[in-house]
């Protein structure tokens, strides 16, 4: 692909992520202003593509430097967000926060593209980003009522799962469906998309969550008792920004060749929610 070409493309994909930026801050001032209902609005309720002068996550999760946009690191060559793995004692350093969302909802899509190079470490594995009520569960705390959360997962491997937190797990941390016959491609964008749907009633398991990536569906995770309580708190509320490697011990680091605790990166671009079933179909685009 010639000079000219490469330059043509990171101007279409600049164009694109100005044209969903207009369109997320018109559809989110309705909502605001009460004139589109949850039941009609399919739009975007959140949106992140790091091209306006500042973002969302690097000043909440960001903290010690661990975040920081870059020119040319996104899809097609625009900005993306750069993410430093440390490793450490559980892992690597943290790098979570939690977004409100304009509006509730009992099913809504989270989508992000994602890149991990050629020489990123998963080693046992670790978290990225997902959905939640108003009060999230995570990191082994007690469940309760109206608390869950929907996370996507990296595998030691190189692989994608859900991670659930939820009424009927039956451990002290959350529930996994890894996908079968996937794998990330080192060196390349990925487009994820976590579509998830609580249970309609306290006592049926009839949530779930799916992962497609780049339009697939790779996890079907079915069954799932979210919630026993139906109330406004428990319905999704939460863009969950989490990514690290744990685990809670120094087995899940990525390290170097003598074996002390190393640094390894992976970028991510183009985030999204959306109320009801989006997915994105290939990387990149809306």
């Amino acid at each position: 692909m010639g000079l000219q070409s490469r330059s043509l493309n990171r101007l279409k994909a600049a164009l694109r992520k100005i044209r969903r930026r207009f369109l997320c801050a018109f559809v989110c001032a309705l909502v605001t202003q009460g004139t589109v209902g949850a039941a009609e609005n399919k739009g975007v309720l959140l949106e992140e593509d790091f091209e306006g002068p500042s973002d969302i996550f690097t000043k909440a999760a960001g903290r010690g430097g661990l975040l920081k946009v870059l020119h040319g690191a996104g899809v097609a060559g625009t900005r993306g967000l750069r993410a430093l793995y440390e490793g450490c004692e559980i892992g690597s350093r943290r790098m979570v926060s939690r977004h409100r969302l304009p509006e509730r909802g009992g099913e809504m899509t989270l989508c992000y593209d994602v890149n991990f190079p050629r020489d990123f470490q998963f080693v046992r594995g670790g978290k990225l980003h997902g959905l939640g009520p108003e009060a999230p569960v995570t990191g082994g705390k007690p469940m309760t009522p109206a608390g869950w959360s929907a996370r996507v997962v990296f595998t030691g491997d190189g692989g994608v799962a859900t991670y659930l937190y939820t009424q009927d797990k039956n451990s002290r941390y959350g529930e996994k469906v890894i996908a079968k016959n996937f794998r990330f491609v080192p060196g390349r964008f990925h487009a994820v998309s976590l579509h998830v749907g609580l249970n309609s009633a306290p006592d049926l398991a009839d949530g779930f969550a799916e992962i497609y990536v780049d339009g697939r569906l790779v996890v079907n995770h079915r069954g799932v008792r979210f919630r026993s309580t139906v109330d406004g708190k428990s319905l999704i509320r939460k863009m969950l920004f989490s990514t690290f490697h744990g685990g809670h011990e120094p087995e899940w680091a990525p390290r170097d060749a003598d074996g002390r605790f190393a640094k390894v990166t992976a970028t991510f671009d183009n985030f999204a929610v959306h109320s009801g079933k989006h997915v994105r179909k290939y990387t990149g685009r809306p």
